[in-house]
């Protein structure tokens, strides 16, 4: 496991993430844990060819708020 700054628009994303789009309370929780702290709920977890893993939801807010990079978690 290695963590590195990532430009975010570079993160690949597979289409079930696309597809099973996460539930609108689901992602309040996560937009006001964010505003709260300024940190993302979950860690973004990218794999070695650079597809999203895992942290969807932070992958969202981070392009919305329009982050451009971020500490991601290379698995």
């Amino acid at each position: 496991m290695k963590i590195k700054k990532m430009k975010i628009n570079k993160i690949k994303i597979y289409d079930s993430f696309i597809e099973k789009a996460p539930g609108d309370r689901k992602m309040a929780r996560r937009w006001r844990y964010y505003r709260e702290t300024g940190e993302l709920y979950v860690p973004i977890v990218i794999n070695k060819e650079g597809y999203l893993v895992d942290g969807y939801t932070s992958y969202i807010i981070a392009m919305a708020d329009g982050l451009k990079k971020y500490e991601v978690i290379i698995n």
